[in-house]
């Protein structure tokens, strides 16, 4: 346990790599813990916490893993929770970034000045505060992907998922990957932001013949999009099922919102059977798809 009411107790500046922080309670004064410079960094099932500011900022730091943490305030702050600056292809697993009660912060979590290409999986953007604010915001920053993550915010107030803060010089970009909000509108698109709606995808492959219903186990499951391209291609497991793809339901930006990919094709193959179908995509989707001559193991 780190704790101080003044200063940041945990810096970790000009690293690469060989350090790993564990199991910490990490409390500060403006800051918990801050990354400048460090990278190949891993922290895991560790409580950051600002007593009166921003739980961790992580500042020009690339390729660090964060596992199984909580990031928060416990103070009135106009801080980020979390901020990330000029900080690219950092990996957030099973992580909590959130504020109690009291505070009001800024947002809970800041990528800014060029932070791209971070993936954020089974994240939860939770605001317990009273006010409204945005659970993310985006500055100058593109390419970031959450996946399988929650972002919402408690206030009753009309709020937005994203707050997009840039000045139009970067041509913004978030990726949502079976992302659910209570957030009334996904982003306050002003110049090029784009945010990109997927949903999980299953193709359920079963057999018509012989056990009839049964699962097939090896199929081979395909699906592209309006355009023909290929984005889906996976074997069934022993349940029938191929499991582990994403499709997009829509793409949006400050002209509106664009279903272009929709009317989907997805086929399964084995042992030389075919079966094939068409659907569009408006949530987490599963594909039935019957092999009517299907023979063999």
């Amino acid at each position: 346990t780190l704790y101080t009411s003044a200063t940041v107790p945990l810096s970790v500046k000009n690293q690469n790599g060989n350090f790993l922080i564990n199991f910490s309670h990490i409390r500060g004064g403006p800051l918990g813990t801050r990354l400048d410079n460090a990278d190949n960094i891993r922290i895991e099932s560790s409580n950051i916490t600002g007593a009166t500011g921003t739980g961790i900022t992580i500042n020009g730091s690339d390729n660090n893993v964060f596992v199984s943490n909580n990031f928060s305030a416990v103070a009135a702050s106009s801080s980020p929770i979390a901020n990330m600056l000029n900080s690219t292809n950092n990996t957030f697993n099973r992580t909590r970034i959130e504020s109690y009660s009291g505070p009001t912060p800024a947002t809970l979590l800041m990528l800014d000045a060029y932070s791209d290409n971070n993936t954020f999986i089974g994240v939860s953007l939770t605001n317990w505060a009273s006010t409204s604010f945005s659970p993310l915001t985006v500055n100058s920053s593109t390419n970031n992907t959450f996946i399988d993550s929650t972002v919402n915010s408690t206030s009753s107030a009309n709020t937005n998922a994203i707050t997009f803060s840039a000045d139009g010089s970067v041509n913004e970009t978030v990726i949502f990957k079976n992302v659910t909000t209570n957030a009334t509108g996904i982003g306050n698109y002003q110049y090029a932001e784009r945010v990109d709606t997927y949903w999980s995808l299953i193709v359920n492959v079963t057999n018509a013949t012989g056990a009839t219903g049964a699962a097939v186990n090896g199929a081979q499951a395909n699906a592209t999009n309006s355009t023909n391209t290929l984005f889906f291609s996976l074997n069934t497991g022993t349940n029938g099922l191929a499991i582990g793809g994403y499709a997009r339901q829509l793409y949006e930006n400050k002209t509106g919102k664009f279903y272009s990919d929709n009317n989907y094709s997805v086929n399964a193959t084995k042992n030389g059977m075919h079966a094939s179908t068409t659907f569009n995509v408006t949530g987490n989707t599963m594909v039935n798809l019957t092999l009517s001559d299907f023979c063999g193991p």
